[in-house]
C-alpha cells in the first residue's frame, strides 16, 4: 500500500515521508525553548478542523476569546510562535498530509523530533461514533460528487447509502479509504493501527488501536463534547511562553454536510451498526476510559445506554417499520 502511495509522489515529498532526515533551519526550535511537539492526529469527519482551529486559538495564540472557522484552504497558513505544533492549520513543516495512517504519520514524527531535537510528543485527537463517521463522510462524498450512486438511486437516499457502507456499485473515485469498505465504515481503527491497502478491518486491529491510545502522551475530545477539549486545550496553552487568563468561548461542533433531509430505515440504521462496529466499539470503550483516564478530555454527558456500547441513532432522523 504504501509503495502503492509513494509512485504518485514527487521525489522530495517521498523524502519527506519516508526518510528520517535532518534539516538545519527547523532545529531552531528547540533554541527558542520548546521542548515538546503537539501533533494533530486529524480522522476525516470526527471534527478534526474544529480541533484544528481550537489548537491555534488556545495553543498558538492564547488569550483569543473566540475561534474562528477556518476550513481545509487554510491548510499549513499559519505559524505558530508560543509551540512546536504540527496541526492542519500550523504545519512543522510544509510536507504535512492530513487524514494519514499511523504507518506514514508515525515516519513524519519521528522526521519532526529528528529535525527539531524534540522528543517529547503530545498527540492531539478527537473520536465520532462509527456509524455518524461514515454517514458524514457519505454526504460528503456526494456532495462533492467523489461518489454517486447508480443514476436510477436518488443520491441522498437508504438505498444510496447501503451501497455505500457495502462497497457496492456507484460513480466516482471515492475519496477516504475509496478501495475498502471495511475500513471506510471503521476508519478510527484502521488510522490508528495502520491498516494496510485494502485489508479488511478486524477485531487485531481493534486491539491495537486500543493499544496506540493508552501508549505515549495523549488528549483525546470527543465530537460531542468540543467544549471540554477546548478547556484542556487552553490549560495546555497556559504552559506556553505567554499564558493567560481562562477564557470560555463557545466551541460548537458544526456538521457542514449533515443529511437532514433523509429519514433512515431502521433495516440501515441496523446495517450501519453492524459494519460499523469495530469503529463504535472503539468509541464506547474510551467513554469507559474517560471516567478514569485524563488523557481523554470528556465526555459532556454520558447515559447507561452509550456506557454499555449500545448504538444510538441520535444525529440520524429514522423512520421505524
Amino acid at each position: 500500500m504504501l509503495h502503492a502511495l509513494l509512485i504518485l509522489l514527487t521525489p522530495t515529498a517521498v523524502a519527506a515521508l519516508t526518510t528520517p532526515v535532518r534539516h538545519p533551519r527547523r532545529v531552531s526550535a528547540t533554541a527558542a525553548g520548546f521542548d515538546k511537539l503537539y501533533y494533530q492526529v486529524h480522522i476525516p469527519k470526527s471534527g478534526g478542523t474544529t480541533v484544528a482551529n481550537m489548537i491555534l486559538a488556545d495553543i498558538c495564540e492564547q488569550g483569543l476569546t473566540s475561534v474562528g472557522s477556518l476550513e481545509f484552504g487554510s491548510a499549513c497558513s499559519f505559524t505558530c510562535r508560543a509551540a512546536l505544533v504540527d496541526s492542519e492549520f500550523s504545519c512543522a513543516d510544509p510536507y504535512r498530509w492530513e487524514h494519514m495512517k499511523w504507518d506514514l504519520l508515525s515516519i513524519r514524527v519521528k522526521n519532526l523530533t529528528l529535525n527539531t531535537g524534540v522528543n517529547d510528543v503530545m498527540y492531539i485527537t478527537s473520536l465520532r461514533s462509527g456509524t455518524e463517521r461514515v454517514v458524514s463522510q457519505w454526504a460528503h462524498e456526494i456532495y462533492f460528487g467523489a461518489w454517486l450512486p447508480p443514476p436510477s438511486v436518488p443520491a441522498l437516499s437508504n438505498e444510496s447509502l447501503l451501497l455505500y457502507i457495502q462497497g457496492g456499485i456507484h460513480q466516482g473515485q471515492g475519496w477516504i479509504a475509496r478501495g475498502s469498505a471495511s475500513q471506510r465504515n471503521n476508519y478510527h481503527v484502521a488510522t490508528l493501527a495502520g491498516v494496510p491497502g485494502r485489508e479488511n478491518v478486524t477485531r487485531a486491529h481493534l486491539e491495537i488501536a486500543k493499544q496506540r491510545l493508552m501508549n505515549g502522551s495523549w488528549l483525546i475530545g470527543f465530537t460531542d463534547c468540543m467544549p471540554e477539549l477546548h478547556r484542556r486545550l487552553q490549560l495546555l496553552g497556559r504552559k506556553s511562553e505567554s499564558p493567560s487568563p481562562l477564557s470560555s468561548p463557545v466551541i460548537p461542533f458544526t456538521e457542514h454536510r449533515k443529511p437532514d433531509t433523509v429519514q433512515f430505515s431502521m433495516e440501515v440504521v441496523k446495517e450501519l451498526n453492524k459494519l460499523c462496529e469495530l469503529d463504535n466499539e472503539l468509541y464506547y470503550w474510551a467513554l469507559l476510559q474517560s471516567q478514569k483516564d485524563d488523557r481523554f478530555a470528556g465526555p459532556c454527558s454520558v447515559d447507561e445506554t452509550q456506557l454499555a456500547g449500545s448504538f444510538s441513532t441520535r444525529g440520524l432522523r429514522v423512520y421505524r417499520d
